[in-house]
Order: structure tokens, then sequence, then C-alpha cells
């Protein structure tokens, strides 16, 4: 979406630290942070993901 990782480096990803771009929407910035949840289980599924309301919009 932003043509760059959502990480800088491999700290970032294990300290859970996501940096979106500010001119991100709140629905867009909503979805990426739902999609990468450590946790898989609290992932949404594709239905759901195909239901986001940036998808929709």
């Amino acid at each position: 979406v932003c043509g760059n990782l959502p990480f800088e480096s491999e700290e970032d990803i294990t300290g859970h630290k996501l940096t979106l771009k500010s001119y991100l929407s709140p629905e867009l910035k909503n979805l990426i942070q739902r999609c990468l949840t450590q946790n898989p289980d609290r992932r949404p599924s594709l239905e759901a993901i195909l239901e986001h309301p940036w998808l929709k919009n």
C-alpha cells in the first residue's frame, strides 16, 4: 500500500512497534493493525477482511 515494509527492524517486529504513515486513512490503519496482530487467533478471517470498511469503500 505504501511501498515499504511496516517494520523497520527485527526489534520492531518482536517489540510490536508498528509504524504506519500518517497519510493513511483510519480505516486502512485499522485493517493493517488487525492483520498484523501477533496472535494468529486474533487476526481477522479472509471473510472479515473482505467485509472491512476500507475494502468496501
